[in-house]
Parts: structure tokens; C-alpha cells; sequence
């Protein structure tokens, strides 16, 4: 068998062609791939610093949500001893 009527046999060329064309496919497929995996590495990561960002609001306000209620501890504990001691008084 020579290359010749290797290259000459219809079958085999249909054959290499048919090669070709899925090697082109499995090219534009895998950059499709890499387009895809990149644009939602992207969106990934948008959502993960939107995430954080919303954390880290929560925490501010949960921290500042303590601070204001040891504050309205502490006034209604000073209104509610000014409350008695006027109770006191008055019935002096």
C-alpha cells in the first residue's frame, strides 16, 4: 500500500476530513469553554465581593444595634429609678 492510494481511497478522506472538522469543533468548543469559565469566574467574584460587602454592613449594624441598646439599658434604668425615687417623694 502506498500513500497514494491512501490519499486516493474516498472512504479515508471522508474520513480525515471528518477529523479535521471535529478537531475545529473541539477548538471552537474548548475557547468557548474558556469564554464562559472566565465571564463566570467574573460574575463569581462580583458576588462574592457584593457578599462581603453586605457582611460587613450587617456586622456594622449589628455591632452599632448593641451599642444603642446597652444606651437604652442604661436610660431606662436612669428613668425608671428617677420614676421610683419621684413614687418616693411624693408620698413623703
Amino acid at each position: 500500500m502506498t500513500e497514494e492510494w491512501y490519499l486516493s481511497d474516498k472512504k479515508i478522506r471522508k474520513i480525515d476530513v471528518d477529523i479535521e472538522k471535529f478537531k475545529r469543533d473541539l477548538n471552537a468548543a474548548e475557547a468557548e469553554l474558556a469564554g464562559i469559565d472566565a465571564r463566570l469566574d467574573g460574575e463569581i467574584d462580583s458576588l462574592r465581593r457584593a457578599a462581603e460587602s453586605k457582611r460587613e454592613a450587617y456586622e456594622s449594624m449589628r455591632r452599632r444595634m448593641k451599642e444603642v441598646e446597652k444606651d437604652w439599658r442604661t436610660a431606662d434604668k436612669a428613668y425608671s429609678k428617677a420614676k421610683g425615687e419621684k413614687g418616693k417623694k411624693i408620698k413623703e
